[in-house]
């Protein structure tokens, strides 16, 4: 395609994810594409937490190891598939990465909350990985209510009007995902 670098935007719900390729400069965003992508294909490997409670203590760790690995190299090939397709891709972005778990296991799969925040943020920490794999600077926000606000005070832009009015552009689908995936894919472009 063009000449112009592009960032990669997810944000992940477990084994899949939103992803938007923008270029340009934050005040105007171009939508290069986007997609809903899966990390992984396998039903069985999809809720890894859940697995690892039904599965006890004892498999866990293991069972988890081997959904991360397999999370991060199909990050990976699929980063270096958009490289591919799209063109130049300078950075990828994504939100979350940062939750604050327990690091005992036993905690990590006590309640049903938390089995979902550890396949997030394992699905999250896959895709950073499978960037870095991919020789990709990564750029994190948090998934706060401050998410777009955070991201206009660093890039110096009013980012809701901006991605409201894209997205009015672009046409649907135009959710939450999008604009918050958009908004961490131009926070690294703006530090690659």
């Amino acid at each position: 395609m063009g000449d112009e670098p592009i960032g990669l935007g997810w944000r992940v719900h477990s084994s899949w994810a939103i992803v938007v390729a923008v270029s340009g400069p934050a005040a105007s965003p171009v939508i290069v594409h986007r997609d809903r992508v899966a990390l992984l294909e396998d039903d069985a490997m999809v809720e890894p937490y859940h697995a690892a409670a039904a599965a006890g203590l004892a498999e866990a760790p293991a069972l988890i190891d081997s959904v991360a690995e397999a999370a991060a190299t199909s990050a990976a090939d699929i980063v270096r598939g958009f490289a591919e397709s799209l063109g130049p891709v300078a950075a990828v972005g994504v939100v979350g990465g940062d939750r604050r778990l327990p690091d005992d296991l036993a905690k990590r799969v006590a309640s049903h909350a938390m089995l979902h925040a550890c396949e997030r943020q394992l699905f999250e920490e896959a895709v950073i990985e499978g960037a870095a794999r991919a020789g990709l600077p990564v750029a994190t926000i948090p998934a706060t209510g401050r998410l777009l606000a955070d991201a206009s005070d660093t890039l110096g832009v009013a980012l809701e009007p901006t991605l409201t009015a894209l997205g009015k552009t672009v046409g649907k689908p135009w959710q939450k995902d999008h604009k918050e995936a958009t908004a961490v894919a131009l926070l690294a472009l703006s530090t690659s």
